[in-house]
């Protein structure tokens, strides 16, 4: 599999502009609708449909995630942003030398293993340079893996036919871009204040026309009441903590609990108590949300993730 994942990505390298590249991944998706399951005669016509089109999506995720190597930073973080190391909580003991940013869509766990062979990823870091008193580094990732984008959308949410998904702070896009291929949701919407991560959604979405069901907007989520309100599934996945000071994660959460609409859902890693209990605000978790059973989510984030109905504003 590894040698089959160097290949593809040596193959997309060497094309030339975006219109190869958008030819080849067009040749890739008709390639995969005119695919024989042959292994599949006791299977019936749905289930062989609904495996084809698994398959199908999971290959433009994968095409996806190896224009987006090419399109952005390693760390997966740009120049333009402004990372805060959060000053309250588990992660308060984070600075730059002892953690570094390693997306999760990006860089699944055996692509991990694989640069740390490689010497491009390092696990530990010298104390004081002199010996071997070390400390291990923490791999952040603001991202999440597609397991867990593939567990939210296949198995934790309900059917999102007709329905409208926002992704607060969407960044590289990988929710949206997920939500379009693994489900029928009417339209998939990501606000989003860095222009540069604007600019590099709207690529992908362009290069692989997802724009007919998937938007962007530049902006602050305070100034999109409407979007929000609109919404019937809301995304938050590490969307606060290292991009806002406390006040400024007070003041959306303050706009959110005043203004997501009753039926909404929220998917929330980490979960919405958690976020609220190291801020100043009024907010009574219970009365405003309750939280939906899902199974356990077997990926590799560390953040627990959690889905909830807003029952009250």
């Amino acid at each position: 599999m590894n040698e089959a994942q160097c290949k593809f990505i040596e193959i997309t390298k060497a094309l030339k502009g975006n219109e190869e590249k958008d030819e080849f991944y067009k040749w890739i998706q008709d390639y995969l609708s005119d695919y024989s399951l042959n292994n599949g005669e006791n299977v019936s016509c749905g289930a062989a449909a609904a495996v084809k089109s698994n398959e199908k999506a999971d290959v433009l995720m994968s095409c996806i995630k190896t224009t987006l190597k090419q399109l952005v930073p390693f760390e997966a973080v740009f120049k333009s942003e402004k990372i805060l190391f959060p000053t309250i909580g588990d992660d308060s003991s984070l600075h730059e030398k002892n953690c570094m940013h390693v997306d999760a869509f990006l860089y699944g766990e055996e692509d991990v293993d694989e640069l740390i062979e490689q010497g491009k990823l390092m696990t530990h870091y010298c104390l004081d340079c002199e010996s071997t008193s070390i400390e291990p580094i923490t791999f952040i990732t603001h991202s999440a893996s597609n397991d867990r984008l593939k567990f939210i959308f296949q198995r934790a949410l309900p059917n999102l036919e007709d329905k409208v998904v926002l992704d607060i702070g969407s960044r590289l896009g990988v929710v949206l871009y997920a939500g379009y291929v693994y489900t029928k949701a009417k339209e998939l919407i990501g606000v989003e204040l860095n222009k540069d991560w604007c600019k590099t959604q709207n690529e992908i979405i362009n290069r692989f026309k997802l724009q007919d069901r998937v938007k962007i907007v530049h902006g602050d989520i305070i100034n999109n009441a409407s979007v929000v309100k609109k919404s019937n599934v809301i995304i938050l996945h590490n969307v606060f903590e290292w991009f806002m000071s406390p006040k400024q994660q007070e003041d959306i959460w303050n706009f959110l609990y005043s203004t997501i609409e009753p039926g909404t859902i929220i998917a929330a890693a980490p979960p919405i108590e958690i976020s609220l209990a190291l801020l100043n605000t009024s907010i009574v978790v219970d009365d405003w949300v309750k939280e939906r059973t899902i199974e356990h989510d077997h990926c590799i984030e560390e953040t627990e993730l959690k889905l909830y109905d807003v029952v009250k504003k």
